[in-house]
């Protein structure tokens, strides 16, 4: 029983069962849109702007926000700016969205972590840094 226990925990394995989830066929539809979506030209944004386009994501949810933001930015005909915030990427996938977006600003979550925390500390809300 130990070696299921063992890769239910592991990553590679979840993000198979949770893709298997929507059915093989769905799935391999899916990926093969994503597949697609990637092969499409990086996405210029502007570098400032009044109005901001923000979004969080994570390593299950990358591709479909590069599918997302770029469905948005093709047919809003804008540029406004773009920061992505990073929920849990996996290696490489910050790369991933700079290649996509090179104008969009990854906010990494350690340092969004210590922005916080500079901003925290000062001010004494020690119960909103536990």
């Amino acid at each position: 029983m130990r070696g299921i226990d063992w890769l239910r925990n592991q990553p590679l394995y979840l993000d198979f069962r949770w893709s298997m989830s929507e059915g093989p066929w769905r799935a391999w539809r899916r990926r093969r849109i994503q597949r697609q979506i990637l092969s499409t030209p990086p996405v210029r944004t502007a570098p400032a702007g009044s109005v901001e386009v923000r979004a969080l994501t994570w390593r299950r949810d990358c591709l479909d926000l590069i599918w997302a933001l770029k469905s948005f930015y093709l047919f809003s005909g804008v540029a406004y700016p773009l920061y992505i915030h990073d929920g849990g990427l996996a290696p490489g996938q910050a790369e991933l969205l700079g290649e996509h977006f090179p104008d969009a600003k990854v906010v990494l979550a350690e340092d969004a972590e210590r922005e916080v925390r500079a901003e925290l500390i000062p001010r004494g809300l020690n119960r909103c840094l536990e």
